[in-house]
């Protein structure tokens, strides 16, 4: 599986602070995770050769280079925040964007440890969902009587997984 993260930064602030700051955050993620994290920065290009994209919003001014970015970013929405430099704010504003376009959107916001554990576990459900790639499942037969609420119809059967 690869993980790409794309940063937002405003462009108000210390690109060199912030760099720095940035690399060591990312840094103690890839520590505790053990996963390969690959930072592409702003370049966006490279956003659909990953399986999981991160968007690492860096900086409070930045929901306005997302919703720039926004038509060509696919669903599920992952943001990425320090808790530094309005990160989780700008954050906050884009969820609600996202929210409001009815788009799967998380803020994956805390410490170190927790935010290891949250990547850790999207990858585990891509890995489990990815493993039904190219699979057929069916139902043989008809519900129980005893089933008064569980009747799957025809369209929820019908489920794309990945």
């Amino acid at each position: 599986m690869t993980i790409g993260i794309f940063s937002i930064t405003s462009s108000t602030h210390d690109a060199e602070v912030l760099n720095k700051k940035s690399e060591q955050f990312l840094n103690e993620i890839r520590q505790e995770t053990g996963l390969q994290l690959i930072y592409c920065g702003d370049d966006f290009t490279r956003y659909n050769e990953f399986d999981l994209k991160l968007i690492f919003i860096r900086t409070g001014g930045s929901e306005g280079r997302f919703k720039e970015l926004y038509p060509s970013l696919k669903s599920p929405h992952y943001l990425l925040t320090t808790g530094e430099d309005n990160s989780l704010a700008a954050s906050m504003e884009i969820l609600s964007f996202l929210r409001e376009t009815n788009e799967k959107a998380e803020i994956i916001h805390g410490g170190i440890k927790y935010i290891a554990q949250r990547i850790t576990a999207i990858t585990n459900v891509y890995n489990a969902l990815n493993s039904f790639k190219g699979q057929n499942f069916g139902v043989i037969g008809k519900p129980s009587d005893w089933l008064i609420s569980t009747k799957p119809t025809t369209p929820q059967l019908k489920i794309s997984w990945v």
